[in-house]
């Protein structure tokens, strides 16, 4: 794994573990089946969930628990966006902005819009 990128002068991949307290990962297993999780398992400290390692499957109620969660952060400023201008943070403030919420059944879905204009969306980094 890349642990410092020169060019942008910063950490990155395992080396970011350096730069902050990281004590619990979620990671998703959902699709590609847990090639993540193995890798994260091999290569750094987290083991399993009593070494802060968690394995998440994408489905309604995971996503309505993710997302009512990051609702109430948000709601009772639990947390901030850094005010930097990487492309990732203005990747995040974008996307953010752009989800969508609604409720299916009892569940909250919170998702990109439609591409309907020719525009591409993501919600990679509100998942994450």
């Amino acid at each position: 794994f890349p642990s410092h990128d020169r060019a942008m002068g910063r950490k990155t991949g395992m080396g970011m573990f350096d730069s902050f307290n990281v004590t619990g990962l979620g990671i998703d297993s959902t699709g590609q089946g847990s090639f993540m999780p193995d890798m994260f398992k091999t290569h750094t400290q987290f083991r399993d969930e009593r070494t802060g390692l968690f394995e998440v499957k994408f489905s309604l109620p995971s996503k309505d628990m993710i997302y009512t969660n990051l609702m109430q952060t948000v709601t009772n400023r639990l947390t901030a966006i850094p005010q930097t201008d990487t492309l990732e943070l203005k990747k995040l403030r974008q996307q953010l902005l752009d989800l969508q919420k609604e409720y299916k059944g009892q569940f909250l879905s919170c998702h990109h819009p439609e591409d309907e204009s020719g525009q591409t969306y993501h919600d990679d980094y509100p998942d994450s």
